[in-house]
């Protein structure tokens, strides 16, 4: 159902541009598949400010969508092979971050944080950017968005810390653990690009 209405919706938009000579038809399909993309990504993260707002947790939610998104965007990483699974991984990973920074022990969650912030961030030096096939870049490009991602990474492990320390304000197991969810699925998609390359 939901399928349905994200490319019945891309078919009104992509039908409108041509009608009014926005686009050209013979680009029609491009586009619509842009839109189901850019429909079902918006999708996603109006579930996840649905689901943050249900939990009182609206902040985290918002958080997370601030925090990871411009980390992914230049990080790349894992990418299912439909936008539904997409989103699907996109939230069930929001929910194992919100549930791993409520159940940190409290005695250790400071320190734990940290380390799991410095190996994230380590991991972003050293793999970033996971260039994803359907979508390749140029050299240039892998190195401003490496610039691009370590940049944006580094400045929210330190605006976590400054939070943390000076204005006693703790999302710090939240913002490492997002950090590390970018991680881990950069990761699984250089294994699979690894696999991939072997297996031919």
């Amino acid at each position: 159902m939901v399928i349905f209405m994200i490319g019945y919706l891309a078919e009104l938009l992509s039908n409108y541009f041509v009608k009014n000579k926005i686009i050209l038809s013979e680009d029609k399909n491009i586009y619509k598949y842009g839109a189901e993309v850019t429909i079902s990504s918006i999708l996603g993260i109006l579930v996840i400010v649905i689901i943050s707002a249900f939990l009182g947790k609206i902040q985290d939610g918002i958080l997370f969508l601030l925090c990871f998104i411009p980390i992914r965007v230049y990080t790349g990483g894992y990418h299912a092979n439909t936008y539904i699974k997409c989103n699907f991984i996109f939230i069930i990973v929001f929910l194992l971050i919100i549930l791993g920074s409520s159940n940190l022990p409290e005695v250790f969650e400071i320190q734990i944080s940290i380390f799991v912030g410095i190996v994230s961030l380590v991991l972003i030096i050293l793999l970033s950017p996971i260039e994803n096939k359907h979508k390749p870049i140029c050299s240039d490009e892998k190195k401003k968005y490496k610039k691009i991602s370590i940049t944006i990474s580094s400045l929210w492990f330190i605006f976590s810390v400054i939070l943390l320390f000076i204005f006693d304000i703790n999302l710090l197991s939240l913002i490492m653990l997002i950090m590390f969810s970018i991680a881990i699925l950069m990761i699984v998609e250089k294994i699979i690009q690894i696999k991939n390359a072997e297996g031919k």
